[in-house]
C-alpha cells in the first residue's frame, strides 16, 4: 500500500511520531477521505475538504518538524 511506505518513509525522517500506529492512521486518513466523497456533492469542495482532511491528519501524527514542513508547504500550495 502505498500511503503505509510513504508514513514508514516519513517516520524515518522524522516527520511523523515513530510511535505512530500506521495501520490505525490509514484506516482513520482513509474513513476521512470516503466519508468526505460519499457525502459532498460538488468536487470543488470535496476537494478542498480532502486538503483540510490531510492537513488535520498530519498535525494528528507529525513532529515538530513535520509540522514546521506542513506549514512550508500549506505556504507554498496557496
Amino acid at each position: 500500500m502505498c500511503f503505509v511506505k510513504i508514513l514508514k518513509k516519513e517516520i524515518a525522517e522524522g516527520l511523523y511520531r515513530p510511535e505512530t500506529d500506521i495501520e490505525i492512521a490509514v484506516k482513520f486518513y482513509y474513513t476521512l477521505i470516503f466519508s468526505i466523497n460519499e457525502n459532498t456533492l460538488l468536487e470543488k469542495e470535496a476537494y478542498e475538504l480532502e486538503a483540510k482532511a490531510l492537513e488535520y491528519h498530519t498535525r494528528a501524527i507529525g513532529t515538530p518538524k513535520g509540522i514546521i514542513e506542513l506549514e512550508k508547504q500549506l505556504l507554498t500550495n496557496k
